[in-house]
């Protein structure tokens, strides 16, 4: 993969770095840190869609109904466990869009299943709506920001590797 790097830069003279509050060194630190942290993490999603749609093939797609109902949910993490075994790789989580999360979230049973899947009495998981993640039969979950609205993709930790400089994302220097 290339290697890409990311910054953003002000300039303090040394008159303002020596007489200025701390609290305003901080802002000015804390503002260069969200936006590093902005151009990223956006840098990442995008990375990620681009992994998922390089492997979006016939032989690695499972198929929900228009309908899903929870145990269909159940079933493409049972299938998806038997393609991920097959290839030597472990499934981590599901990540998905902002309105596949929403169409998750709106699940309701018709019946009570006959056996437990997870420890949360008749529940099959729970989901955090302020941080549009939970897990669903102990699969954990995560929304994928960004106007990602592709396939849901069951992940490997190991597909997408980010790796910063040390002291990233700030760096002083005296010129």
């Amino acid at each position: 993969a290339k290697v890409r790097t990311f910054g953003g830069w002000t300039e303090l003279s040394r008159q303002v770095i020596e007489r200025v509050d701390i609290p305003y060194l901080n802002t000015v630190m804390t503002a260069l840190g969200l936006k590093y942290a902005k151009a990223t993490n956006a840098a990442l999603r995008a990375e990620i869609r681009k992994v998922i749609d390089d492997q979006v093939t016939a032989s690695n797609t499972i198929e929900l109904p228009a309908s899903a109902t929870v145990f269909d949910y159940r079933d493409a993490i049972v299938d998806a466990k038997e393609i991920y075994d097959d290839r030597g790789f472990l499934i981590d989580g599901l990540l998905l869009g902002k309105a596949d999360f929403k169409r998750l979230q709106r699940l309701t049973y018709s019946e009570v299943p006959a056996l437990k899947v997870n420890p949360t009495d008749e529940f099959s998981g729970t989901l955090t709506l302020p941080n549009a993640d939970g897990d669903l039969a102990s699969m954990p979950v995560h929304t994928l920001f960004g106007g990602y609205d592709g396939p849901m993709a069951f992940y490997d930790h190991t597909a997408v590797k980010s790796l910063e400089s040390p002291n990233a994302p700030m760096q002083l220097q005296d010129d």
